[in-house]
């Protein structure tokens, strides 16, 4: 996946430590970068676990695997803790993967399980179950054809995050972008609107980070085409959960940091 770094907000990356054996002099700044480093680092280390263990290890996208391997997708980490600078950040995301959409000729390779664009006017909805399981990553350079913006920093509560989904609706309106992208999301307190918080099914848009998930309409439409049948995967979905329970995620033994728990330089 490409690196898209916006904010200095990762651990120590041992460069301090190798320069005071070798005589070197550390300047701050070259700490903090390297602090950037590490913590950015962690945080795609959690989310490729999830993605892997979760997301393609449970089959919960049947998209997920092939893109994850061509190498498809973009993750960007924003580690600040500004809603603004957030949505600064996905608008600069958004115009990036935009181009692509509107510029590629290539025949699309991925669908995430989604329904059709939103109105942006409208509340998010935590009932858009199979808009949110094609969370894909990758390991290697390639063509982008989806981006994750993720907010290790940002949005503990699940009800301040879909106030920033909302918000991002909007900067996809100004964008003038809907019709070519799709946002979804997904959150470590994630909660389906007819859920109860400890309900197994959540788990499907459970990440390890608030994280934006941007889709390219071309490849959603081409999902829907392709699929034999696109509206049973969330079904799918909520039975091998309801059957997995709570025990059965746990032994998936996937990191569970939490918001806040990822800290930025001093």
């Amino acid at each position: 996946m490409k690196d898209a770094a916006h904010a200095p907000h990762q651990g120590e990356s041992g460069a301090q430590a190798m320069g005071a054996a070798s005589g070197l002099a550390t300047h701050p700044q070259d700490s903090q970068e390297g602090c950037a480093q590490g913590l950015d680092n962690q945080v795609k280390r959690d989310t490729q676990a999830w993605l892997e263990r979760s997301v393609i290890g449970l089959n919960l996208c049947p998209f997920a695997k092939k893109v994850w391997l061509e190498g498809r997708v973009r993750w960007s980490v924003y580690g600040g803790e500004s809603t603004h600078e957030a949505l600064d950040v996905l608008a600069l995301e958004i115009q990036r993967l935009a181009t692509s959409a509107l510029s590629s000729s290539l025949s699309p390779t991925v669908s995430p399980t989604v329904s059709p664009t939103p109105s942006p006017a409208a509340p998010p909805s935590a009932t858009q179950g199979p808009m949110q399981s094609g969370a894909l990553f990758s390991p290697t350079q390639a063509l982008e054809q989806t981006t994750l913006l993720i907010l290790p920093r940002l949005c503990a509560d699940f009800w301040d995050f879909l106030s920033l989904v909302q918000a991002s609706q909007r900067v996809l309106k100004a964008h003038k972008c809907v019709g070519v992208l799709q946002i979804a999301h997904f959150h470590p307190a994630y909660q389906f609107a007819h859920t109860q918080e400890s309900d197994p099914e959540n788990y499907i848009n459970r990440s390890p980070y608030p994280t934006l998930h941007l889709l390219r309409e071309r490849d959603i439409e081409w999902a829907v085409q392709t699929h034999p049948d696109v509206s049973v995967i969330y079904q799918h979905n909520v039975q091998r959960m309801n059957q997995m329970g709570h025990d059965g995620w746990a032994q998936l033994g996937l990191p569970t940091p939490g918001v806040g728990a990822i800290k930025g330089p001093d």
